[in-house]
C-alpha cells in the first residue's frame, strides 16, 4: 500500500508528509527485530518474531518464529 499526503495547507507540515512517505517508500538494507521475552499480545498469520527462548520460548528455543497455519514455526 502506497501512502499519498492529501491536501496541507501548511507548507511546512506538507513537506513532513513528503518526507515520511518518502520514508516509507524507501527499500531498506536490513530488518532489525527486538528480542522478545513474551509473546506478543496481537499477532496474526505472517507475523515474524525474535523469541528469547526462555520467557518465550515458542518451541525450539531462541531465534526467528514465524506464525503460520495456528502455530509459530521456527525459521532460524
Amino acid at each position: 500500500m502506497r501512502y499519498i499526503p492529501g491536501f496541507i495547507p501548511d507548507d511546512m507540515t506538507r513537506r513532513e508528509f513528503e518526507k515520511i512517505a518518502q520514508a516509507l517508500e524507501s527499500a531498506n538494507e536490513r530488518l532489525t527485530l527486538q528480542v522478545l521475552h513474551k509473546a506478543p499480545e496481537k499477532y496474526r498469520e505472517g507475523t515474524i518474531v525474535c523469541a528469547d527462548g526462555v520467557n518465550f520460548n515458542p518451541g525450539a528455543g531462541a531465534g526467528f518464529y514465524g506464525y503460520h497455519s495456528g502455530t509459530w514455526n521456527k525459521l532460524g
